[in-house]
């Protein structure tokens, strides 16, 4: 996982960069653990506790953070995590950047230091009876959480970050250890703890004085001398016909698509090691509130979406037809391999696949005539700049003249043509 990661940036850049594949990486893993959530939450809640079992995930940057806290509180993974306008805070993210944003939509007679005193209070108070933090069921966060952090209802801990050291996966483990109920000591709590690397003996790291040479680093950066150069450009990820009212496409033709439990396992076995040992955990919660037509319907309207059919009555023109061709290319597209749940799908891998091949692949009809080609911008960050936040690289780079930024980085001799050109060229602006 740490090498999946995004690397560590800011902005619409970072949102974007981390955006593409960072779920994709991470849903399998989120509804496993969140299945597993789900039925403490609803033995809790047989039992009448009076509060919800807790979630923690731990991140390693506030892109990361924002991102997984948005694809949990928006009820993809479970309703009950997800946050409404009018209601409750289910899926809570505490960041640097989310008190920066609670600052920017101040509302009459409120500050900025209510504004954060109030987010500390609802995380300080995560699992207490009728406090200001009693609702919350997740919490994504970018640090371990303080020292004091005292909730006594973490079940579920998950771990998107890499853990360096012995102390870091610790103080994570450690939020899990608090027990629910003091009553009865005889009777066991557990927390289950994914992506956590812990281990009897630190993580090795490296040592110093081993004769490895360390690679000169060039700071690039966007120079302030240079504003006017600028420069602002579409995120363009694909292109699509601008179909009117009657659509089709070549389903026997599209890729067909393997659902194979090798690349991403819908269970896990945690606890003592051995045959018979320890407990298996499944994703049987997340395929029941995620069921295949459900997903069909969600995957046809983003597809809607996407193809961006005009206003609401086109829009309601072309779903039924975008419905037709998701459920051919599902009952005659995907091989389920081995044990295979095809309720797999509503998982981010594989939806974003059958959105992007469904979408490439529509046409509009024959009677429609030829239609112009529209463009797909990200829908994390439509546009780009080279307004970026200044970054450490180890690969070759040359100055940059005519650019609003310090330096060009080049990947081949290539590269290093072009650059120089294009600060050569008379009829280059920028």
């Amino acid at each position: 996982m740490k090498g999946k990661l995004p690397k560590r940036a800011r902005g619409t850049e970072a949102l974007a960069r981390s955006g593409e594949r960072l779920i994709e990486e991470v849903a399998g893993a989120i509804a496993t653990l969140g299945s597993a959530w789900k039925e403490e939450f609803d033995r809790w809640a047989a039992e009448a506790r009076p509060v919800p079992p807790a979630m923690i995930v731990i991140c390693d940057q506030t892109a990361t953070a924002e991102r997984v806290a948005d694809h949990i509180g928006s009820g993809e993974v479970f309703d009950e995590l997800a946050n409404t306008p009018d209601g409750p805070m289910r899926t809570l993210r505490i960041d640097s950047r989310l008190l920066e944003k609670a600052e920017e939509q101040l509302e009459p007679g409120q500050t900025k230091e209510k504004i954060a005193e109030q987010l500390r209070q609802m995380v300080a108070t995560v699992g207490k009876i009728g406090e200001l933090g009693s609702s919350v069921r997740c919490v994504v966060s970018v640090a371990m959480l303080s020292e004091g952090w005292d909730a006594r209802n973490v079940t579920q801990i998950l771990g998107l970050r890499a853990f360096s050291s012995q102390l870091l996966c610790e103080q994570v483990v450690g939020r899990g250890l608090r027990r629910y109920s003091y009553d009865d000591m005889s009777v066991p709590e557990y927390v289950d703890v994914y992506g956590i690397p812990f281990q009897a003996f630190p993580v090795k790291g490296q040592r110093r004085g081993t004769g490895q040479v360390t690679k000169p680093q060039t700071l690039v950066q966007a120079r302030r001398d240079s504003r006017e150069l600028e420069l602002q450009f579409p995120r363009v990820v694909g292109y699509i016909s601008d179909a009117k009212f009657h659509i089709t496409a070549d389903v026997d033709a599209m890729p067909r698509m393997s659902i194979d439990p090798a690349r991403d396992p819908y269970w896990v076995k945690v606890g003592e090691r051995g045959l018979g040992k320890g407990a298996i955990q499944e994703r049987k919660a997340y395929y029941e509130a995620h069921r295949l037509n459900r997903t069909m319907f969600e995957i046809a309207a983003k597809v809607t979406d996407d193809l961006k059919f005009g206003d609401p009555e086109g829009r309601r023109i072309m779903f039924p037809q975008v419905a037709g061709l998701v459920r051919r290319y599902v009952d005659e597209r995907i091989d389920i391999i081995g044990d295979g749940q095809v309720e797999e799908i509503a998982l981010e891998h594989y939806r974003s696949l059958v959105e992007s091949r469904l979408a490439e692949a529509i046409r509009p009809a024959d009677e429609e005539g030829e239609q112009p080609l529209l463009p797909v911008l990200n829908d994390l960050a439509p546009i780009g700049s080279t307004d970026i936040t200044p970054f450490m690289t180890t690969k070759p780079c040359v100055p940059a003249l005519r650019s609003h930024l310090s330096h060009a980085v080049v990947d081949s001799g290539w590269e290093r043509t072009v650059a120089r050109a294009l600060d050569e060229s008379p009829r280059v602006r920028a």
